[in-house]
């Protein structure tokens, strides 16, 4: 799926998928990533396990009950140490046209969305 969706002129996608990261990066024009601290991550993961539990989600697929296991705890946990430093290589190689937004905590990303509402305002008035 992903090399057909590079091709296309406008996408979004999320995640955290490091097998991938290299292709989504090269055609990217805007990388926005939530470097949000474990123990954050770690609470949201387990409140929506424990809000869902045994049914899906509204952002999942029909058919894809919430689960958690302790190899995604740990994966949540050490996160900041096996993987954070590579993606923050990998951003600090990007071509000067791409742009690249971290937000690391809620008042940020509020702020960041309410930037955009300003702008579409703007642009639309």
């Amino acid at each position: 799926m992903l090399p057909n969706l590079r091709q296309e002129k406008k996408w979004i996608i999320d995640g955290n998928y490091s097998r991938t990261l290299d292709l989504r990066l090269q055609r990217a024009d805007l990388i926005i990533w939530l470097d949000i601290p474990r123990r954050v991550c770690l609470y949201r993961a387990i409140k929506r396990w424990i809000q869902y539990y045994g049914r899906t989600r509204p952002d999942l697929n029909e058919g894809c009950p919430e689960k958690i296991d302790w190899a995604f705890l740990r994966w949540i946990w050490n996160y900041p140490t096996r993987t954070r430093s590579r993606t923050i290589g990998k951003l600090q190689e990007l071509e000067p046209h791409q742009q690249v937004i971290i937000i690391k905590n809620r008042k940020q990303l509020h702020a960041y969305i309410e930037q955009l509402r300003q702008q579409h305002t703007d642009t639309h008035t």
